[in-house]
């Protein structure tokens, strides 16, 4: 028959705001430990910031790591003699609060060209046997840390909602040509969201992508295809968000750049019907214009940027369904929050 363990951690929240205590209870199973008794019970919360970078040389590669404790807490709950289960129970549940700092960076994880960075949390309870030939008992938990948002928490309940705000319009243009020489087509895309200070975690964000196209001039009996044609399916457009992260320590300071995730969601397609624009008194010669409105949602799931690592984010739009040489991208600064004040 399994013994049932000697401690019990539970945790209230499992996703904390930094500034905010966190709570729980650790239960001690006195029946558990009747032959092998524990001397102390003690609870620790801890916070540690790891960098490991790959040194490459010409004859050698390591591995050169550095922690930074952020943030440790620790409480005894229970000395040996000094407590005891209720009656009719074998028992004792004692609650816990340990302090987390304002000041700390979120729980995030980045890892790009032999460098990675992770920031953890998490609470541990310590049964502690005082001699050196008994164990200690450990029962950990993982936390999730978010920094603290009062700028973000009621954005978040207005999109939730459905965003009745005001919006931003992020708008990119070029001039491309099929060949060297020849006249030019024109190229605009603009990317329009809510116009906030912050975008929160998990709110769904609404967006609309419209990408518009004006033909070189062309004769008006042209029965060709236009070129060049605005993307049809949203497949034909990466629209991603990219995550911007500096690294520095005693030894080396360096700044990266990886993408997190797509942000397509379910998708709808307006395609509008061409428009001719002549160009010439008799309206022999003009210029067509073809445009596709895509509109989605977007959720975040990225850790909130923070300036202990400076941590930042950008969502990042490319088209290249012209030709190989026609590409198009243009990138939109966001700063992402937690949208979490309570």
């Amino acid at each position: 028959m399994t013994s049932k363990p000697p401690l019990n951690l539970v945790v209230a929240q499992l996703t904390c705001i930094a500034g905010q205590p966190v709570q729980g209870t650790v239960a001690l199973n006195f029946r558990s430990v009747r032959d092998d008794p524990l001397d102390e019970v003690r609870v620790e919360l801890r916070g540690i910031m790891r960098m490991c970078v790959l040194l490459i040389s010409c004859n050698s590669c390591a591995e050169q790591y550095e922690d930074i404790l952020l943030v440790y807490e620790n409480k005894t709950l229970w000395k040996r003699g000094e407590r005891y289960p209720p009656a009719g129970t074998h028992f004792l549940r004692m609650p816990f609060a340990l302090e987390l700092p304002t000041n700390v960076p979120p729980s995030c994880y980045a890892s790009t060209g032999g460098t990675t960075v992770r920031v953890d949390y998490k609470v541990e309870v310590v049964g502690v046997r005082a001699s050196m030939h008994r164990l200690n008992e450990r029962v950990e938990c993982a936390l999730k840390v978010v920094t603290p948002d009062v700028v973000g928490a009621p954005i978040r309940t207005r999109l939730k909602g459905g965003w009745q705000g005001p919006w931003a319009t992020k708008t990119a243009r070029r001039r491309i040509r099929k060949g060297l020489w020849g006249p030019y087509a024109d190229v605009q895309m603009e990317f329009t969201y809510p116009a906030t200070p912050v975008l929160p975690l998990s709110a769904p964000i609404p967006f609309a992508l419209s990408i518009a196209t004006v033909s070189r001039p062309l004769p008006s009996t042209y029965d060709k295809r236009i070129w060049p044609c605005p993307p049809l399916q949203p497949r034909e457009v990466k629209l991603f968000l990219r995550q911007s992260v500096r690294v520095k320590s005693r030894t080396f300071d360096r700044t990266y750049t990886l993408p997190l995730s797509s942000l397509w969601g379910s998708v709808d397609i307006e395609r509008f019907q061409d428009e001719w624009y002549p160009i010439d008194d008799l309206g022999r010669k003009g210029r067509w214009k073809q445009e596709t409105v895509f509109t989605s949602v977007f959720r975040l799931k990225c850790p909130p940027a923070f300036k202990f690592t400076r941590l930042g984010h950008e969502v990042e739009i490319q088209v290249s369904y012209f030709s190989r040489l026609h590409g198009m991208n243009t990138t939109i600064p966001i700063n992402v929050a937690s949208g979490m004040s309570t």
